[in-house]
């Protein structure tokens, strides 16, 4: 894991374009705080912070290179991330001897397969290519998105910038003019748009695609982006077979290919550890480790409130594990004492509090000698464990038995850890919204993300028509999915929590942003790409059957893990919100501000109304609306970034 920086300039680089990328890695050392280093090309220089995990006496960055042996050696090459198939291909297609570090195969695969090698790579990468024979660049980045990859080009249009980390841009000029409408999208899908930032001059390469950047003939940047991986396709093509039973021999291949992931995820020199949540999915995971290691650290967040404390479940897992567990302790006031850190490390608006505990457990990693950590993003949207997958099941069998007296009760567990879903009023109430017909057209499957979501949009200035375009664009984005694949309801949800929550948030905010503040490096077993492809082979009904979800995961392993951890619920992992944050210094004042820079797209008349609610219900056990959380989460961190 680690973090480059560069430029690709039309006119040619000099000690000046060396120096300036040298201090641009100066903002972002926690990405790799062992070894720095920067080298310059005819017009390109490429810097590289690094955190040494794998390859420790031979893994240096950026790497130089030749496109062929009579070529004098000016080419460049670095990544971020880890390629945890590279020995594999090294063996499959380069010649002996075998012996090539990580960034080794890449050259030599880049030598003989151009970009055809992105497609093979089974990893979490951002890479950088630049072929100075061909005056050309290259940026690509992983199918998921776990490790960043940003860029701009200057106003003149004569420099070409691109980094891991968004806090280089500052040092290097560019203009980072606020866009409101991404601000919008976040009210509405959780991220931005799939290319874009909140910043109106810098960009990021989009999932599973490589951007090239070549000098033209007229001397201009050409730019041009291709796939080598597709969601759309991969979700529609998968079994779709009706078989709702699972078989031993189901279950055995099950385990044996996630224990495959485990065991190519721990590829590791310095070691990894796991958090822990209690769910299922962190708590296989650290089965899986402890199978292979009797000394697997284990590390969770606990809070004061009850309401979001799973500290029972994670001491039985601990326990039953035999795991050397940590936890660490969470109240209000660390949350409010350690906001402001969160989003400078962010480095985008976000619309809940979950990720500074997270920041706070990578810092805990850190401090008792670890670098990786395994984790347990990704299996919900794998298979199939989100609430919303359920749902879609409940209301189409309300749809075909309308008259049915489980018209209400088959909703019963679901979002059952809320407090308002425990009033069954509030809940009747509920379930009629969501049965309720609404302008979504082929994003109906996901209706009721989105009525929730665009209400926070009312605090906008212009509101409405805000609302409605962000709305309008997201549903042409996923009408033109529809057209070319065939996608039912569950997988249209599936595309989107991948897309949006997924690679926009948990991998981001959540994720990369948050643990390499500390310079944790987190691994995702569930996201190994190897076993993503089996997940989709096996019949869709194998992971969501009626009410039953994540069904061959607890099937597997229900021998293994304690039955309350198998039949637990599902829980979002959540913490206090809205009355952490007016707790943060300062925070309130510049929120009643009417000066502030925030209002010039937010209502400040609406904003206060959410203000006074929030304060008027300031308590110990008060969590507050989802609307006011969310809007008064993302004017919090948006403020501290004006």
């Amino acid at each position: 894991m680690c973090g480059f920086v560069g430029t690709f300039a039309i006119n040619g680089v000099n000690k000046k374009n060396l120096s300036s990328i040298q201090n641009a890695l100066k903002t972002f050392q926690s990405r790799g705080p062992d070894e720095q280093n920067a080298i310059i090309s005819d017009n390109c220089v490429l810097g590289f912070n690094r955190l040494a995990i794998n390859d420790l006496n031979t893994g240096q960055q950026p790497r130089r290179f030749n496109s062929s042996p009579d070529q004098e050696s000016n080419n460049l090459l670095c990544f971020n991330g880890e390629i945890f198939n590279y020995k594999e291909l090294e063996r499959q297609y380069l010649q002996p001897p075998y012996c090539r570090d990580e960034v080794g195969v890449l050259v030599d695969l880049y030598r003989s397969l151009s970009t055809r090698t992105f497609s093979l790579l089974n990893g979490q990468f951002s890479i950088v290519i630049y072929n100075s024979v061909e005056k050309r660049l290259i940026i690509a980045r992983d199918p998921f998105g776990i490790r960043p990859l940003f860029y701009s080009f200057t106003s003149d249009k004569q420099n070409f910038y691109f980094s891991s980390d968004i806090r280089a841009f500052d040092s290097l000029g560019i203009d980072k003019s606020f866009n409101p409408y991404e601000l919008a999208r976040i009210h509405l899908t959780w991220s931005t748009s799939k290319d874009k930032t909140i910043w109106e001059n810098i960009r990021q390469v989009k999932i599973g695609t490589y951007t090239t950047i070549s000098l033209s003939e007229n001397n201009t940047f050409k730019e041009h982006t291709d796939s080598f991986w597709s969601w759309p396709e991969i979700i529609s093509n998968q079994n779709r077979d009706n078989s709702t039973k699972i078989t031993n021999q189901d279950c055995n291949q099950f385990r044996d290919i996630f224990h495959k992931s485990i065991i190519s995820q721990t590829m590791s020199d310095v070691g990894y550890a796991s958090y822990l949540s209690g769910g299922i999915d962190s708590s296989v995971i650290a089965y899986e480790l402890s199978s292979i290691s009797s000394h697997l650290k284990t590390f969770s967040v606990t809070f004061d409130d009850e309401q979001y404390d799973e500290s029972s479940k994670q001491i039985l897992v601990a326990s039953h594990l035999k795991t050397n567990h940590y936890p660490l302790q969470i109240s209000d006031e660390i949350i409010s004492n350690s906001f402001k850190e969160a989003v400078f490390s962010i480095q985008q608006p976000f619309f809940r509090t979950a990720p500074v505990p997270l920041m706070l457990l990578a810092k805990k990693l850190k401090l008792s000698g670890e670098k990786v950590v395994l984790t347990g993003e990704g299996a919900d949207e794998i298979l199939l464990g989100y609430d919303i997958f359920r749902e879609s099941e409940c209301i189409e069998f309300v749809n075909s038995k309308p008259d049915s007296k489980w018209r209400y009760h088959i909703f019963d567990s679901l979002y059952s850890y809320l407090p308002q879903f425990k009033n069954p009023r509030y809940r009747r109430l509920a379930v009629d919204t969501l049965m309720r017909e609404g302008d979504y057209s082929v994003l109906k499957p996901i209706q009721s993300r989105l009525s929730n979501n665009l209400r926070t949009l009312m605090s906008f200035k212009e509101s409405d028509k805000i609302g409605q375009s962000v709305l309008h664009n997201l549903i042409e984005e996923y009408r033109e999915y529809t057209i070319n694949y065939d996608l039912d309801n569950i997988d249209m949800i599936q595309l989107y929590e991948i897309n949006n929550l997924l690679s926009g948030y948990l991998l981001s905010s959540q994720g990369d942003r948050v643990s390499m503040a500390s310079s944790i490096e987190g691994r995702y077993p569930f996201l190994d790409l190897d076993f993503v492809r089996y997940s989709f082979s096996i019949p869709k009904k194998h992971k969501l059957h009626a009410n039953k979800f994540k069904r061959i995961l607890k099937e597997s392993y229900k021998d293994f893990l304690p039955k309350d951890i198998i039949n637990a619920p599902k829980i979002a992992y959540q913490s206090p919100e809205a009355r952490s944050i007016i707790k943060v210094p300062g925070m309130m004042d510049d929120l009643q501000d009417s000066n502030s820079k925030i209002y010039q797209t937010y209502d400040y008349n609406k904003v206060s109304k959410i203000i006074s609610r929030v304060t008027d219900s300031n308590s110990k056990s008060s969590r507050g609306s989802y609307g006011d959380n969310l809007t008064i989460c993302v004017l919090g961190s948006l403020n501290l970034l004006f």
